[in-house]
């Protein structure tokens, strides 16, 4: 239908871009054999990896994507390596490309004496956000830590904020975790720096905004240490990468950023001074985006492409 419809209104691609390579990559790679094009992939490694692994009997077509588009577009690094091994995807046709943040600025975080720890995400998806395992882990780390608290902000439908609290008070909890409500971008900066460290141990994480804007307000970070940022640092620079299926292992790195967090926070500070978090910045991100336009029409001179008819 898209083929079509392109046709009766008189438009020729010079190039096509699928968002998720394992859904709207299928409908791309048709679309530029049709037309003639090249195709370009974004690699939004959560739903993406997630996909590729279930749908087995489309690794043929995404084998045959991986080998002719011209260029991939993965959010974060960690996402390269499944498609490397399942369907023969080349790293070196891949450009990271994260997502824009809501600010643009760096400002430092003072290293507070309070054990005040954050969080911040969609209530709604509470479960992928591991929101129980946050529980478990504080109640572990309060056994050392008793004054220790987490605060999360985020909007959430009057459902899932009932079903929250009464988690909260199930688990005994409300001394220390405190579901404080949303808050606007504007203001995100101003509320981030007054905490001790940035938690959130998601089971599945693309990619995961906040981090970079934690990372722009000067907090050390705690998240999954095979997906989220994974991949852009060195963990041991800006936080604790900790397996999100461990509750465990999630109290150990919130005692990690605790214990540290006057060596992290000089760290991130430095990061900030030599620009090595810049690569978050809207105008860099815009940059690498048109570098890779301009890179994959220069590409598709050399390249041939079939033209399929119906």
């Amino acid at each position: 239908w898209i083929g079509a419809d392109l046709q009766r209104r008189g438009i020729v691609p010079d190039l096509i871009e699928a968002h998720k390579f394992t859904v709207e990559g299928v409908i791309g790679h048709e679309l530029a054999r049709m037309a003639g094009c090249p195709l370009i992939c974004d690699i939004q490694g959560g739903t993406d990896v997630r996909v590729l692994k279930r749908k087995k009997g489309l690794r043929e077509r995404y084998r045959q994507i991986a080998r002719e588009a011209v260029l991939f577009f993965p959010y974060a690094p960690w996402a390269v390596e499944p498609f490397e091994k399942m369907v023969g995807m080349s790293k070196h046709k891949c450009r990271n490309l994260p997502v824009v943040p809501g600010f643009d600025s760096y400002s430092a975080s003072p290293v507070v004496s309070e054990d005040r720890l954050v969080s911040v995400f969609h209530l709604d998806v509470w479960e992928r956000k591991n929101f129980p395992g946050m529980v478990a882990a504080m109640k572990t780390l309060r056994a050392n830590r008793p004054g220790a608290t987490l605060d999360i902000y985020g909007r959430g439908s009057p459902a899932v904020m009932l079903k929250l609290v009464r988690y909260i008070r199930q688990h005994k909890a409300e001394d220390f975790i405190r579901l404080c409500g949303p808050v606007a971008n504007g203001k995100l900066r101003d509320v981030l720096r007054n905490y001790a460290a940035f938690v959130l141990p998601s089971k599945e994480e693309t990619y995961g905004l906040v981090f970079a804007e934690a990372l722009f307000c000067g907090l050390p970070v705690l998240f999954n240490k095979n997906q989220a940022i994974t991949g852009y640092f060195e963990s041991s620079l800006i936080g604790y990468a900790c397996d999100p299926f461990n509750d465990a292992d999630i109290a150990a790195g919130l005692e990690n950023l605790l214990t540290h967090q006057e060596k992290y926070k000089s760290n991130i500070a430095s990061l900030q001074a030599e620009g090595s978090l810049d690569l978050f910045k809207r105008g860099n991100i815009l940059d690498a985006y048109r570098a890779g336009l301009k890179e994959a029409l220069a590409a598709a001179k050399d390249v041939r492409y079939r033209r399929t008819e119906k």
